[in-house]
């Protein structure tokens, strides 16, 4: 399994992901690499949450899980975050190594 992507750490129960938001896109999808972080564009405004929300949302759906096993753990007012996102962590890391790859190959 390719556990050695630079922007997911195992946890026990789950996985962390890295994250370079753009809040505010025009369009919403993942837009590659940036440094050791997924950069995601999401079309929310940064204020009040929003963008967090959308991006735990974004993530859910992607991921296959729940929007309850979506975190944020840290870096609430800034575009460099970390999500924990709680589940089976082989199939967690599939999923995150496929949705990267999509964009990637476009």
């Amino acid at each position: 399994m390719s556990a050695s992507l630079s922007y997911v750490t195992l946890a026990k129960k789950g996985i962390y992901l890295r994250i370079h938001a753009q809040p505010s896109a025009r369009k919403e999808g993942v837009r590659g690499i940036h440094g050791e972080a997924i950069k995601l564009a999401i079309r929310a405004a940064p204020e009040d949450g929003k963008a967090n929300t959308a991006i735990a949302t974004f993530l859910a759906k992607q991921l296959g899980v729940a929007k309850s096993d979506v975190t944020i753990v840290a870096g609430h007012q800034s575009r460099r975050k970390r999500f924990f996102i709680n589940g089976q962590t082989d199939a967690l890391i599939e999923a995150v190594h496929a949705m990267v790859n999509l964009t990637l190959k476009q």
